[in-house]
């Protein structure tokens, strides 16, 4: 898709494959160590939606761009062929999964790219924050060798499936058009707040001061917007966090600490979340 890219990959040691879907094409590239590097690419008309997890830095005069050296999540739509984009590589691990979608795709498109699409227009590159970029970073996990042919095709796709869902949540949190504004910035405030301590004690009262209104307003808040209660959102997704570190290589214990658990405690919270210990997850 991009050739500058496939010439610095091949001279960088990355390894990137793509697949078809829905008019589009599914990427994804991993290495586990390499050199740092720079590359120039022009990238075609359509929308970008690309999660990765490297040291990068990223511009383009007409369509902006960030920089960052923890997991980020963007996306952008070029207007036209031809939107040139200059990028800083630094060495080490580098991990990333993303979709292009073409102008002439967007006929036949599900409503939540439409939504997406709807929302770039006209716009620099997009950089999101918070639930939905912590969530997507377990579909960096890299595929394993067993994966091969139609059957890592369906996986990559099933990937880029739920990264689009988890972009639309955020565009538009909770289907309910009558929640007040208000109310929406208060869900979303606690939301990130506690994205951002899953490893601290959280209690509603906590939360609540943090959002500065009463528990009650709060409670009333959360549950409108996400249709799920403050508290059940925190356990939820501790446990999805204590499942993604362990599948990145952390033990039970790193894995219940991470997350504001004793081991104990976690086990038999993960146990009850997903049916099986962390142990047996591990296997």
């Amino acid at each position: 898709m991009i050739d500058e890219f496939d010439d610095f990959s091949e001279r960088a040691h990355i390894d990137s494959e793509e697949a078809p879907m829905g008019g589009g094409a599914v990427w994804s590239s991993d290495r586990q160590s390499g050199p740092s590097g720079q590359f120039e690419a022009t990238l075609p008309a359509g929308l970008h939606i690309s999660i990765g997890k490297a040291g990068i830095r990223t511009h383009s005069e007409k369509y902006g761009g960030f920089e960052s050296t923890e997991p980020c999540l963007s996306f952008v739509k070029i207007e036209e062929d031809g939107a040139f984009f200059n990028s800083q590589l630094d060495g080490g691990a580098i991990r990333s999964l993303g979709y292009f979608l073409p102008p002439q795709a967007f006929e036949s498109a599900g409503s939540v790219l439409q939504l997406i699409n709807e929302t770039a227009q006209n716009k620099p590159m997009v950089l999101l924050k918070g639930g939905a970029m912590i969530a997507a970073t377990r579909l960096l996990c890299p595929l394993g060798d067993e994966f091969q042919g139609d059957v890592r095709t369906m996986l990559l796709q099933a990937r880029v499936l739920e990264l689009i869902a988890l972009i639309g949540s955020t565009i538009e949190p909770g289907m309910d058009k009558s929640i007040c504004p208000l109310s929406q910035r208060r869900a979303r405030k606690a939301r990130d707040y506690i994205e951002a301590h899953l490893d601290s004690q959280l209690e509603l009262l906590v939360l609540a001061r943090h959002c500065q209104v009463s528990e009650r307003t709060l409670t009333h808040a959360f549950r409108a917007t996400f249709d799920e209660s403050v508290m059940h959102y925190v356990a939820r997704r501790r446990m999805e966090q204590g499942a993604q570190n362990l599948q990145e290589g952390a033990n039970i214990a790193a894995a219940a600490y991470s997350v504001g658990y004793t081991p104990n405690a976690f086990s038999a919270a993960f146990k009850k979340h997903f049916g099986m210990s962390p142990s047996h997850y591990n296997r």
